[in-house]
């Protein structure tokens, strides 16, 4: 079990960082070749086909990656292809009704927001595969532990569809893009399939013999229903909701300058474990932590916060740093107004960075309760919008979505305080330290490191200094230790 959860987190971590570059790339080259007018109207496809896929969620991919390995660990595999095709049914069906619904609703949709029909039909095209992809990727290979099988696909992916974006950016036709895009998802969709059926091959003989044991039935169903209620409230924290609400209100420029910012700033999730492993963790967690809670648990929650929240505060200090240069010499002058958004998505996206630790929590211990609460108060930001975009633009929407994230930060705090008992599984003191080490570097930086940046080699040189000098210091005055870098690893691989 160890080996093979070394092997996992590896496939993982790899499977990342190759779509980390190759989303880098992608936005660097469409920035670069497309209009920001086009760049814009790519953003709000993608805007608006992140919008529907949360409406057909349903919290299904959570339900499979929380239940399939208890079931699958306790021999169970039939109870488990049966719960594989009752989620399948559901997935089928919320996908069928939001489709019918935008083609009733065409017109009205294409009067509101700058999307033509054309986009319309791309749109619902990449929803069905992308959902119908994530249910037969991510979630049901974690759940069955076929990290490597899904890695190989992903890299296929990302890296033909890095090569083809490129290429086809340089005509400025964002319609051939999302062909190609359509034409990838199609053959992934294939290859994970084909995948599904070799794994139940057995099960499939025997597909109208299998129920649900009836207590399956109960916790399920609990667990679903806030699930599905919750993730439906949270569309209105979703970035997306916030890309629509600007082009109802202003241009594709808006649109393309807001998506720019938060994807940079969104990148910086791939350097917390908690975002990369979460449908990991939620499976390891379910199938070896059943029942009481100890000492062991509390300290290895603990682990994963302090982890990740001290290999996270480096990195959001440099971004901040050099935002003013990563725009001007990697990126384009028409992107300059930018900035200040990027820099106060800094801040509040850090909060939003510390909730992703809590995502493994809410499926393992099913607090789908905790989960519905904080959904319920991000229409907040919903209401926040209303009146901060149209007097402050792209800057009032994301004060209004940061405020958001802090709120559904403290209320899953509160929440797993509530549950514990004690404040144990948070690192407050690492935190706070961590914290006051970034604003001090942040404002003696200049005295620390003077490299002249003109160029992209000197850019890099200044970044990976100031990462080097920063977890030395850190590490030097002990805000971060080898226990905290070690203990969460070797936590890991113990299971």
């Amino acid at each position: 079990m160890q080996i093979n959860n070394v092997q996992n987190i590896v496939y993982i971590y790899a499977s990342q960082a190759v779509k980390l570059l190759s989303g880098l790339c992608i936005l660097y080259f469409l920035t670069q070749n497309l209009s920001i007018e086009s760049f814009g109207s790519f953003s709000l496809i993608k805007s608006a086909l992140g919008v529907l896929g949360i409406l057909v969620h349903l919290g299904i991919d959570n339900v499979i990656t929380r239940y399939i390995p208890e079931m699958n660990s306790k021999g169970e595999r039939n109870h488990s292809f049966k719960l594989m095709i009752e989620a399948l049914k559901y997935r089928v069906i919320s996908l069928l009704l939001v489709c019918t619904v935008v083609i009733f609703n065409i017109e009205l949709i294409v009067n509101k927001f700058q999307l033509t029909k054309l986009n319309i039909s791309y749109i619902l095209c990449l929803l069905i595969l992308t959902k119908l992809n994530t249910f037969f990727g991510s979630s049901f290979h974690t759940s069955v532990f076929k990290i490597l099988v899904e890695t190989k696909i992903q890299f296929f992916y990302d890296v033909v569809k890095l090569f083809g974006f490129v290429y086809l950016s340089i005509d400025n036709d964002i319609s051939q893009i999302i062909i190609l895009w359509i034409l990838l998802e199609s053959i992934i969709l294939l290859a994970f399939f084909r995948n599904f059926i070799i794994f139940f091959k057995e099960e499939l003989k025997t597909i109208t013999k299998t129920t649900l044991q009836h207590h399956y039935k109960l916790r399920i169903i609990k667990y679903a229903k806030s699930q599905t209620i919750a993730v439906l409230l949270f569309i209105m924290v979703d970035v997306a909701v916030d890309n629509l609400m600007i082009s109802y209100y202003y241009s594709n420029k808006e649109v393309a300058l807001y998506s720019f910012s938060l994807g940079i700033v969104s990148y910086l999730s791939f350097i917390n474990p908690s975002f990369i492993l979460k449908n990991y963790l939620t499976s390891i967690f379910s199938k070896e932590f059943i029942g009481k809670i100890n000492e062991e648990i509390l300290n290895k929650i603990r682990a994963l916060f302090k982890f990740s929240i001290l290999v996270s505060i480096p990195f959001f200090t440099i971004l901040a740093l050099n935002v003013n240069e990563i725009l001007m010499i990697i990126f384009n002058e028409k992107y300059m107004p930018a900035y200040q958004v990027i820099i106060t998505g800094l801040f509040f996206y850090f909060f939003k960075n510390m909730t992703f630790t809590f995502s493994p929590l809410i499926d393992v211990f099913e607090k789908n309760k905790l989960f519905l609460l904080a959904g319920i108060f991000s229409l907040f930001n919903f209401i926040l919008n209303l009146f901060l975009i149209p007097k402050f633009g792209i800057q009032g929407a994301i004060f209004g979505t940061g405020i958001t994230w802090v709120i559904i930060f403290l209320i899953y705090l509160k929440g797993f305080y509530d549950f514990f008992k004690t404040f144990l599984f948070f690192p407050f003191t690492s935190l706070l330290y961590g914290i006051i080490f970034s604003l001090i570097f942040y404002y003696t930086n200049d005295k620390l490191i003077d490299i002249k940046v003109d160029n992209l080699i000197s850019l890099g040189l200044k970044i990976i200094s100031q990462l080097i000098i920063m977890f030395l210091l850190m590490y030097y005055l002990k805000i971060i230790n080898r226990d905290d870098l070690s203990f969460l690893p070797n936590s890991l691989l113990k299971n």
